[in-house]
């Protein structure tokens, strides 16, 4: 998962085929940062299905 982390947390730039491959992504960004996801960017409509993990993480929907 590439992030970069901004001033309010972390933009996450394409989130996956699957929700358990952007879980697993997340859970080893939580061993260097507790920063919140607060942004995610698609640049293709295949890699958009992890989306939801982030949002879950979140606890609310995420601008996109």
């Amino acid at each position: 998962m590439p992030a970069d982390v901004g001033p309010e947390g972390l933009i996450v730039i394409d989130t996956g085929e699957s929700v358990e491959e952007m879980q697993e992504s997340l859970d080893a960004v939580r061993q260097r940062t507790d920063a919140p996801v607060v942004a995610v960017i698609h640049t293709h409509f295949h890699c958009c299905n992890g989306t939801s993990a982030l949002v879950a993480d979140a606890g609310h929907e995420l601008p996109i």
